[in-house]
């Protein structure tokens, strides 16, 4: 009897004990930026959960420390990327944080990328190499993965969600009225991804801090081109300990291609010893060990009005949101536009990068390390950024007078003179092989076959595609329905030169564009002559821009009138549709002009389709050339029907037709129209089942027509822009949503963008 007292005795302070190292659900817990209230349903799933996960077992302790071995270096690369830290948590979701997982659906790795989606990220996967279980690339990769999911959903916790099921899966769960929010509610039925990913945060993070540190310590260093025999001489470690830390790479010496980062597992006892080393070399080999150094000192923003404040290479800095640009970062940095453009080494004609982080502070006369090597792309702005050295210095230190570009592989000063009887050093290690970057004709002569393939009778037309961040050529290729192989062709690109953000391709036209990134001058398709000879496309290779250009002289010989409307025309099809009279294109349109006002995410190209009219026409009646680009708030003169001086608006239901565009999910259809993806389900009898490429979708919407101006009263109205919630207007006018609500007769919280609200009574 005594011995049952004193194992349920025994048993209840072991339960008490262990109650105790459990951390408190809150209420609303903050996640990615992001406020979540739980309902008691959701709350108590995240305690089950993590109660599951805190409890006790070796493999548990083991889990620990490699969080505390990989937090460092995952926490800074999603810094570097602007990634909530939080979704760090995700890797230990995903894989336990172990290198070698393998999924059953054959996801690999610390991240757990299947290889599709790796080879799309730019991860290389063959028989020697897989860089899913390189912590570094992985991690990079799977940041750049959801920030380019973070632009469809304005949301890190819809893009989490979608981390699981994917943009399309996430966008027929997630309401519409998260995009911008920094408030969300979880129901009685959240999803069981984001229990995981709010559990994880709050067991490990209260965990982590009751635990002591490890013994152990992870040391970067750098192994581009070596082997690892070499490494592990030149460290006096265990050549097969370090395979074993890496086993992303099986083969005996590592590629050139990039700076490949080799993990070191060791005690903190022999770390500096190592550490030293690595930056030894990474300084007489030129390369950068995480350079900028960047320490994030905004916590949470709410909205892209708000300045993002960063440390810099130790300097106060400022990072580039969204439609930022000199002006509004100078204003946020409480700092003059002069003083900004001088200690950023910018011109005002240079454009702000989303993302950048940029300088408040002056930069040093020196670079932390001797010498830098040029990777592809680089330029002598971006090294003088990277290390926080004075643009005019390393010019000095270089022998550089002019901008003149600097080739890949050259070695840089950056403390001191390069000596005057000291020549340019190369980097061989991180050159190409000389017959892809060789200017000399006989090098990069392509085979005789593609020279005398017959020639090509019928026409191909071509447009100009604006790269958008995190796009590559393998995913441009899916989306045109063209090859690599033929894209790097179009555009001169070398066999191993990647492609750049906002730079500009041909690509071939198989039907119009479904997003405002294509050029916006190109307004119609340009018929080219497919090439006969490789020589012939050699003008591409000179004026990109000019070979897709439409001729200002050719006209279509009829064009037709239709009565203007404020939202986008796509493929649509009204009950009453507006009458069209063909006229010859010389008659002058009757039109006269209106006012618009840019709203964020617009271009050219989306205002002329708004109003029935051409790009040229916009700009030619706002007196801009074809390099000036549109801004955020700015008022312009369009073609308007009848005689109203400003664009005013009713709003009708109409119903519309769409046709589904590659890569359009039914969120993206849903936010396009100002509807709710239940709306669009309903009315075309979709249930659970998905939607294809060139699907008709029928969608129930609201027209926008010319209406008189009304008489002022004592009730102050609101006009919905794009992205404005019910709560975010409600907050702007001291009102609650249920007011707003009441006073507009509406039942849901769905807004369209330009539908007139009462804010106030």
């Amino acid at each position: 009897m005594k011995k049952c007292v004193l194992s349920l005795v025994l048993t209840f302070a072991f339960w008490i004990s262990q109650a105790q190292n459990l951390p408190e659900i809150p209420s609303t817990v903050e996640f990615a930026d992001v406020h979540v209230v739980l309902s008691s349903e959701a709350r108590q799933k995240v305690s089950s959960e993590v109660q599951r996960l805190l409890t006790p077992s070796s493999y548990l302790n083991q889990k620990l420390e490699r969080m505390q071995l990989f937090f460092p270096i995952i926490e800074r690369i999603l810094e570097e990327e602007n990634v909530p830290s939080d979704l760090k948590y995700l890797a230990v979701l995903e894989s336990d944080l172990y290198a070698d997982a393998v999924s059953p659906t054959k996801a690999v790795g610390y991240w757990q990328f299947k290889d599709f989606t790796a080879k799309e990220m730019n991860l290389t996967i063959s028989d020697v190499q897989d860089d899913r279980k390189n912590l570094h690339l992985s991690t990079r990769a799977a940041a750049q993965y959801l920030k380019k999911n973070n632009q469809i959903f304005k949301n890190w916790i819809s893009s989490t969600l979608s981390y699981t099921i994917g943009a399309g899966g996430a966008a027929n769960l997630v309401p519409v009225d998260w995009s911008f929010s920094s408030e969300i509610k979880l129901d009685k039925n959240p999803h069981p991804y984001l229990v995981k990913a709010i559990a994880h945060k709050l067991a490990f993070n209260h965990k982590l801090t009751q635990i002591s540190p490890t013994s152990k310590t992870i040391v970067e260093y750098p192994g581009r081109g070596k082997k690892w025999s070499e490494i592990a001489r030149e460290l006096n470690q265990n050549e097969i300990q370090i395979k074993q830390a890496n086993t992303w790479f099986t083969s005996h010496t590592l590629p050139t291609d990039k700076d490949y980062i080799v993990l070191i597992r060791t005690d903190k006892s022999s770390a500096p010893q190592i550490t030293e080393k690595a930056n030894d070399l990474a300084k007489s080999e030129g390369i950068s060990l995480g350079y900028p150094k960047l320490k994030r000192q905004t916590t949470v923003v709410t909205s892209t009005d708000q300045p993002v404040f960063y440390e810099i290479n130790g300097k106060k800095g400022i990072m580039a949101q969204t439609g930022d640009e000199v002006a509004t970062l100078a204003r946020k940095g409480k700092v003059s536009i002069y003083k900004f453009l001088s200690l950023n080494d910018l011109t005002d004609r240079d454009r702000i990068k989303d993302g950048t982080v940029y300088y408040l502070q002056k930069k040093n006369k020196k670079g932390p390390i001797p010498y830098h090597t040029v990777t592809e792309k680089q330029s002598l702005w971006d090294v003088s950024h990277m290390y926080n050295i004075r643009l005019k210095q390393l010019k000095k230190f270089n022998r550089i007078e002019k901008d003149e570009p600097i080739e890949l592989g050259r070695v840089l000063w950056l403390q001191k003179k390069r000596p005057k009887n000291t020549p340019i050093q190369y980097n061989k290690t991180l050159v190409a092989p000389p017959e892809v970057y060789t200017t000399e004709p006989k090098e990069v002569a392509l085979a005789p076959a593609v020279v005398e393939k017959p020639a090509v009778e019928e026409k191909t037309m071509f447009i100009t595609h604006r790269v958008l961040e995190n796009e590559t050529l393998f995913s441009l290729a899916k989306k045109y329905s063209t090859t690599v192989e033929r894209l790097r062709e179009l555009n001169k690109l070398g066999p191993f030169e990647n492609i750049k953000y906002n730079q500009r391709l041909i690509v071939p036209y198989t039907e119009e564009p479904q997003d405002d990134w294509v050029e916006d001058e190109e307004t119609q398709p340009v018929l080219m002559p497919a090439k006969k000879e490789v020589a012939k496309a050699e003008p591409l290779k000179e004026e990109p821009k000019r070979e897709v250009e439409t001729p200002k002289k050719e006209e279509p010989k009829r064009i037709e009138i239709t009565t203007p409307v404020l939202e986008e025309p796509v493929n649509r099809t009204e009950s009453k549709p507006a009458p069209k009279v063909e006229v010859p294109a010389e008659a002058p349109a009757t039109s006269s002009v209106g006012r618009h006002k840019v709203a964020k995410g617009e271009t050219f190209f989306s205002i002329a389709r708004k109003y029935n009219t051409t790009v040229q026409e916009i700009r030619s009646l706002n007196n801009m050339s074809a390099s000036e680009t549109l801004k955020f708030g700015t008022t312009l003169k369009v073609p308007v029907s009848g005689g109203e001086e400003e664009v005013r608006s009713s709003v009708s239901t109409v119903t519309k037709t769409h046709t589904v565009a590659r890569g359009e999910t039914l969120f993206s259809i849903s936010k396009k129209y100002g509807v709710s993806v239940n709306d669009i389900k309903e009315l075309n009898n979709l249930g659970n089942s998905g939607i294809q490429a060139g699907q008709k979708l029928k969608i129930s919407g609201s027209e926008e027509k010319p209406a008189p101006k009304t008489s002022t009263s004592t009730t102050t109205y609101h006009v919905v822009k794009s992205g404005e919630t019910l709560f975010s207007i409600a907050n702007r006018y001291g009102v609650t949503v249920n007011q707003l609500k009441t006073w507009n007769n509406m039942k849901s919280n769905t807004l369209v963008k330009g539908k007139k609200l009462i804010v106030k009574k």
